[in-house]
């Protein structure tokens, strides 16, 4: 194994372990920890903490794609290589949408809509916003296959760094305009209230753009140098920056940004070999995918309706992980025998 490799390796541990710190962050966001805080500036700071989760999978993604593809020199190779993504990360969209399909059963049975508007719902859903009842999670997943799609043309068409960058901040643009019209929504003027009555039909939101800013951006990150110093005064300006800018549009941009540098500052952590990081990996998806289910079981058993707060999220965090980890060992176990 080359240096660079090896050098790559150490980053990619780093990342293994914060994956599975943001899979605990992703949990937070959907259990509410601090449910019953009423002190705003600590909500404040816990929710710029938080936000970087789903953006730090999303530019994960993008690294390890961007990886394989700068091995290859051929413009059909490299779309080789964005296409086997898709191909995976479609079909897990459509795995779990399936398991978590009960819930959203569940869902429809204790509402009074109409079979069809139930039916109509699910399945607009399923095409632009990538979460059905308790599967919120999933919009990463949806999100993820739109952006593969961008990428896969992108490669085809031998775009250069500067192409991708304009298509990146165009992307950034549109979805922070997006939210920032859900934002205002009712107080809008009767153009852009049109609009935002077909966003609100569709996709709601910017969100599901997100994967078109983050996995570009993880691609060329791949095989680059991280400057350090440089990243640590990106993070903490616009961190900090964020704490003052409320709700305002630029606070997009700025955790965009923050998003970014913090990856790149993971990326520069070099960690010794250790067998617990591809542990680690394994966990964090199945933590990711597997915690609103556990969280759904807990409230109802407990309480009989949705309930969010501390125990919640240490109940959540901690039975995921007894699974996640039970499962692993089965799975590691069962792999072995088959080898055997």
């Amino acid at each position: 194994m080359s240096q660079t490799e090896v050098r790559i390796q150490k980053s990619n541990n780093a990342i293994d372990l914060c994956k599975l710190i943001m899979a605990v962050f992703v949990i937070a966001i959907h259990t509410h920890p601090l449910e019953n805080c009423k002190n705003q500036s600590v909500l404040a700071f816990y929710d710029m903490i938080v936000s970087m989760a789903v953006p730090f999978f999303f530019l994960s993604s993008g690294y390890f794609l961007g990886s394989k593809v700068r091995l290859v020199s051929e413009a059909n190779e490299k779309t080789a290589h964005a296409f086997k993504y898709f191909c995976k990360i479609a079909r897990m969209y459509v795995v779990w949408t399936i398991i978590y399909l009960p819930l959203a059963v569940y869902s429809a049975l204790k509402n009074d809509k109409s079979v069809l508007h139930d039916i109509a719902l699910y399945i607009r859903n399923f095409f632009f916003i990538g979460e059905q009842y308790n599967s919120w999670h999933l919009w990463y997943l949806l999100s993820t296959v739109y952006a593969l799609i961008l990428v896969m043309a992108m490669l085809r068409l031998k775009w250069s760094e500067r192409r991708w960058t304009v298509v990146i901040g165009m992307m950034c643009m549109l979805s922070i305009a997006l939210d920032t019209l859900a934002q205002y929504s009712g107080d809008l003027p009767a153009a852009l209230a049109v609009v935002d009555k077909l966003v609100s039909l569709s996709i709601q939101n910017g969100r599901i753009l997100q994967g078109a800013i983050y996995i570009p951006i993880g691609m060329l990150m791949a095989g680059r140098k991280q400057r350090i110093k440089s990243l640590l005064l990106i993070f903490v300006l616009c961190f900090g920056a964020d704490c003052f800018t409320g709700n305002l549009p630029i606070s997009g941009l700025l955790r965009i940004l923050s998003s970014i540098a913090f990856f790149g500052i993971v990326l520069s952590i070099d960690l010794k070999e250790h067998a617990v990081y591809p542990e680690m990996r394994r966990l964090s998806t199945l933590l990711y995918l597997t915690h609103m289910y556990v969280w759904t079981f807990y409230y109802v058993l407990v309480y009989g309706q949705k309930t969010y707060g501390l125990d919640a999220f240490v109940v959540t965090t901690l039975v995921c992980l007894v699974l996640g980890l039970a499962y692993d060992r089965f799975a590691r176990r069962r792999l072995l025998g088959q080898r055997r």
